[in-house]
């Protein structure tokens, strides 16, 4: 009789073959994973979705304070330009991307920088607005005068920055001086009157 030689069998072969050939084994993974995806997609499309709220918020308060008859301003603590309104740009004479991140001595005449920086240095040291009557120099030569508030804040990561708002209060300090002008004048003249030297001699009393 013919006598058959048997084979040993694989068996690693065998369970692997048995391991692919089982339905189902690789589903449960396979959901997992399908899971995290949607998971990551629902996060950016969140993510997203507060990314174009917080720009389309953005350009609404850009278009609002562009509109504004206030001077509106931003600096960083470095005293670098960050943000300012179109008024400001145009009131000044500056080109928006020639004027951000440069600082008020770029900017203005030195006089008119350090005093300025010396407001913002008082500003970032407190908590408080500060308010004050100002002197700015115009391209063309021209004084402004300003009823300007300087506040200090944060954003959500600590980066503290100097916020400015002014109102172009020019022309009720000009009739100011003027009264007082006349009320320390000789109409005539033009020369002190009596309330003018006694104007004078109050320092020295």
């Amino acid at each position: 009789p013919e006598r058959h030689q048997h084979q040993p069998e694989d068996r690693g072969h065998a369970l692997a073959e048995h391991a692919v050939a089982e339905p189902g084994a690789e589903e449960p993974a396979l959901a997992l994973e399908v899971e995290r995806l949607q998971q990551e997609l629902s996060a950016a499309g969140a993510a997203i979705a507060k990314s174009d709220l917080i720009r389309r918020h953005g350009l609404l308060l850009q278009a609002f304070m562009d509109r504004s008859d206030l001077l509106a301003w931003l600096k960083d603590e470095r005293g670098r330009l960050v943000w300012a309104n179109r008024l400001w740009f145009e009131q000044f004479s500056f080109i928006e991307a020639e004027a951000l991140d440069k600082t008020d001595l770029d900017l203005f005449p030195l006089e008119e920088a350090q005093r300025m920086r010396a407001l913002d240095l008082e500003v970032l040291g407190g908590h408080d607005p500060v308010r004050g009557i100002e002197t700015t120099t115009r391209a063309d030569g021209s004084e402004r005068c300003w009823r300007v508030t300087r506040f200090p804040f944060h954003d959500a990561s600590g980066v503290r920055y100097v916020g400015g708002i002014a109102d172009d209060d020019t022309a009720r300090v000009r009739q100011h001086e003027e009264a007082h002008r006349q009320l320390i004048s000789d109409g005539l003249t033009g020369l002190l009157n009596r309330r003018g030297f006694d104007a004078l001699a109050e320092p020295e009393l």
